[in-house]
Order: C-alpha cells, then sequence, then structure tokens
C-alpha cells in the first residue's frame, strides 16, 4: 500500500518566507501567503504504528506537525503546487 506523510511547520518558516520574495520578483505581487508543506511518499505495506514512527523520524515535533494519509490545512487556499522527483531520481 503507498502511504503519504506530510510534514508541515508550525513556526515560521524561512523557506517560506524566500519562496513568497521570489514569486514577488516575478511579477506575482497579490501572493498573500505561502506555505511549504514536505510530503513523503512510501511505498511498502507498514502498520499505522510503524508510518507514525517513521513520521517521529522525519519531522520534529517541537516545530512541525505530522499528517498521513490526509493533509489538513489550517487555513483554505487557492493554489497548490507540487514539486517531486521521479521515481529513483534524487
Amino acid at each position: 500500500m503507498i502511504h503519504r506523510l506530510f510534514v508541515n511547520m508550525t513556526v515560521p518558516d524561512a523557506r517560506a518566507v524566500n519562496r513568497k520574495a521570489h514569486i514577488a520578483s516575478l511579477g506575482f505581487d497579490s501572493v498573500q501567503d505561502v506555505c511549504v508543506v514536505d510530503a513523503y511518499t512510501i511505498e511498502k505495506h507498514v502498520t499505522d504504528a510503524q508510518l507514525k514512527k517513521i513520521g517521529a523520524v522525519l519531522s520534529s515535533s517541537v516545530t512541525q506537525s505530522v499528517y498521513s494519509d490526509t493533509f489538513f490545512p489550517k487555513r483554505p487556499f487557492h493554489w497548490a503546487i507540487e514539486i517531486g522527483y521521479l521515481p529513483g531520481v534524487t
């Protein structure tokens, strides 16, 4: 079974600030907020407990929250852009 882990910052994220500035420099001044979420795809049969342990390893409980298989943003959004590697490419 394929699982997805989403790691979201719970404190201000410098990556989001930099992305927002870059987007504004491209002429998209109306963008109000940017949120960066790290998504991990796991293609293996794992239990919920194992998935929770994997999420703990891939995140910091102090500054990040982890969602498994479903991401629940805290606020509504209009656009989502996902950037990912092809399988086998790192």
